[in-house]
């Protein structure tokens, strides 16, 4: 199999792919959309560094191993991993319509329906998750992808944890996650439970609904008037401090929603 490039500084690829762009990451990762020869499709390929610290290495294998088998309309697919010159490369599925953050950044304030048919789509694959014991632990608008039909996908799992292994790999308690974004018990250092993603969850939606990119030395904004009052209650509970005061898991969280949103 020949190798090309074609971008300077960047590593060699199969040349089943040709590159197309780079996408922004917040990791050592490189992201990069690329046509797939053998697939017939776009996709997304995800590099991890081929000398990864312990920690980055972990999270990398983490984030493989449940991709491939962990299946649901909105979790983004992975489709395959291999390792080409000490890369490890995940090829993912190609979510076109970017991403809460971007939407938020170009548009401001979202639609409350729309909101309202994202929140209920985030809940299901977070129950999905919390189901298998599973915990997310970076629940963000940049997390949260858009399809072609504007629905969402939750995308990296690479700090998953499993609620039966808080010892897991990538940190168990503290020092993961997207400051703003984390549940102050998760600051703080505390155990991992379910009530983290919907903490995470919460802020991403008062972000949604508010137009307004959360900070955590920065006071809240508040959430438009045009939100129905089922809605902000949801919500508030959500974002409360006390995760006893939160659901247990989002089993339960959307069970509620769902009533609430067709009453």
């Amino acid at each position: 199999m020949n190798a090309t490039s074609g971008t300077p500084g960047a590593p060699a690829l199969p040349d089943r792919w040709r590159r197309l762009a780079q996408l922004p990451t917040g990791h050592r990762t490189q992201v990069w959309i690329a046509e797939d020869h053998q697939l017939g499709e776009r996709v997304v390929l995800k590099l991890f560094p081929p000398c990864a610290d312990a920690m980055v290495r972990a999270r990398a294998l983490t984030e493989v191993r449940l991709g491939l088998l962990l299946h649901h309309p909105h979790l983004v697919q992975l489709y395959e991993v291999l390792e080409w010159e000490q890369h490890l490369i995940a090829v993912m599925e190609l979510v076109v319509g970017g991403d809460l953050a971007r939407r938020v950044a170009l548009q401001g304030a979202q639609a409350v329906p729309m909101v309202v048919e994202w929140t209920g789509e985030a809940l299901s694959v977070l129950a999905f998750l919390h189901e298998q014991q599973l915990i997310h632990r970076d629940v963000t608008p940049s997390n949260l992808l858009l399809d072609h039909h504007e629905r969402v996908k939750l995308g990296d799992l690479g700090l998953v944890g499993r609620l039966d292994r808080l010892d897991d790999p990538v940190g168990g308690t503290s020092g993961v996650g997207t400051p703003g974004y984390m549940a102050p018990e998760h600051a703080a250092g505390g155990d991992p439970t379910p009530a983290w993603d919907l903490y995470g969850l919460g802020v991403t939606i008062r972000e949604v609904l508010t137009g307004v990119r959360s900070f955590a030395d920065r006071a809240p904004a508040k959430v438009p008037e045009s939100c129905p009052r089922w809605l902000r209650q949801f919500l508030e509970r959500l974002l409360a401090r006390d995760p006893r005061d939160r659901w247990p898991t989002a089993v339960e969280a959307l069970a509620v929603f769902e009533a609430q949103r067709t009453a």
